[in-house]
């Protein structure tokens, strides 16, 4: 009897050590599990551990692991969004430390700074030199939230303005990071700076005859009586020169407005070129010194015939040869010469006068710009012309350049296509 129950002693013991080695090796394969990050199934064979809310255990397990991976994946694709919308960005976006370290760069600001692909831990004020990003820099670093503040960058000789905002991102498990977001708006200063210099010009040109107007009336009237006959006529005519200088300076103003609101569209007609040219020198014949000077006509055309706007384009040639009879001084001569190659033609206007200073030749398309300012306005020129020029013949899908040398005369260049489809509407605006 005593030997039985010893043996059924024996028995449970053994059993309670083979279990509790399963329990343990149950127990182990779900912490490898869980290290791993691996999913976890109770054997059949260890089935008896859920008498003890093994399964339990293991059910938390795997809703906690599904969870897991479920968060994962969430910030796996709020990361990738957040990626993709930095990639995409036209404003610059930059993530600095405490020690005004490069962390995060997208490409914009790449491109804009000439920050390189391998950045991390690289100042900032290594690639962006700009006195006010750095104090503004000082004030996000000490907590204050900018909305928004204008700075100004040195690139090289250039000077890029820039809208920025910045704010501290608070991290729990190290140090704060920055982030600054700055939008490129130097187009927007340069268009700004040109409305200023275009109101201050425009003021500036219709001061001039209107001060003259207005000087030459106050004495016909308040001196009319005391005036000779011929000084009455020459108030007279000093004040209807003056009006008609305003009405040449308006037309041109609103031609321009037009062209540059998009309003000015070509009609296109396929015309003769060297027709219109013929057209515009019988018009400046009474205009030149026959003993003296002349125009020379020598055109090479194999294909004539051009879709054109017949009337802007002989404004073009009308404007130019108006500027070299007005301005180039001792000239004897003018050439209009022409070729062609397979899609386009190129007209050269030449005159033999003074020429144009080099400071100066990169100028002359430029709205108001004078060689010579007193002699411009003595001679009644807008300082409009050669800008008109430009526009319509980039509303051709052409091109036009100008070259000249002091004393040997200048050179304008033209290159027109030689099949263009008309577009209805179609407009030209200066970049």
């Amino acid at each position: 009897m005593s030997t039985a129950i010893s043996l059924l002693l024996l028995s449970l013991v053994a059993l309670l050590i083979y279990r509790q080695y399963q329990l343990k090796s149950a127990i182990a394969d779900l912490i490898d599990a869980a290290e791993n990050q691996k999913p976890y199934i109770l054997q059949h064979s260890a089935r008896w551990v859920n008498t003890v809310q093994f399964d339990r255990l293991c059910q938390i397990y795997a809703h906690l692991r599904e969870k897991s991976i479920q968060i994962n994946q969430q910030e796996l694709s709020h990361l990738r969004q957040i990626e993709s919308t930095l990639k995409n960005l036209t404003e610059a976006v930059i993530v600095l430390n405490c020690d005004h370290q490069l962390i995060l760069v997208n490409p914009a600001a790449q491109n804009l700074f000439s920050i390189p692909l391998q950045h991390q831990q690289q100042p900032v004020e290594q690639y962006i030199r700009s006195a006010e990003f750095l104090e503004m820099l000082a004030l996000v670093e000490n907590g204050r939230r900018l909305d928004c503040k204008e700075v100004a960058v040195r690139t090289g000789k250039k000077v890029q303005h820039f809208e920025a905002t910045g704010a501290l991102i608070p991290e729990e498990s190290r140090e704060d990071l920055m982030v600054f977001v700055l939008h490129d708006i130097t187009r927007l200063k340069e268009l700004e700076n040109l409305r200023k210099e275009f109101v201050a010009n425009v003021s500036h040109e219709l001061r001039t005859p209107l001060t003259i107007i207005k000087g030459f009336s106050d004495a016909l009237v308040e001196d009319h009586l005391e005036l000779s006959h011929e000084q009455r006529s020459h108030f007279l005519q000093k004040v209807q020169n003056n009006v008609n200088r305003l009405h040449l300076l308006l037309e041109d103003l609103l031609i321009l407005s037009r062209l540059d609101r998009g309003k000015e569209s070509l009609n296109l007609e396929t015309v003769s070129l060297s027709q219109l040219i013929h057209q515009v020198v019988d018009d400046m014949q009474s205009r030149l010194d026959p003993s003296k000077e002349t125009i020379a006509i020598e055109l090479q055309h194999s294909q004539d015939r051009m879709p054109l706007d017949p009337i802007k384009i002989s404004q073009v040639f009308h404007n130019i040869l108006d500027n070299a009879l007005r301005y180039a001084k001792g000239f004897d001569r003018i050439s209009i010469k022409s070729d062609q190659s397979a899609v386009s033609t190129h007209i050269a206007i030449y005159d033999n006068g003074c020429g144009i200073p080099p400071k100066d030749i990169e100028h002359i398309f430029e709205r108001f710009y004078r060689v010579d300012k007193g002699r411009s306005r003595e001679l009644g020129g807008t300082g409009l012309g050669l800008s008109i020029v430009k526009h319509i013949v980039l509303l051709h899908g052409g091109s036009i350049a100008a070259t000249s040398e002091e004393g040997q005369g200048t050179c304008i260049d033209i290159t027109l296509p030689l099949q263009r489809e008309a577009v209805p509407g179609e407009s030209y605006l200066p970049s």
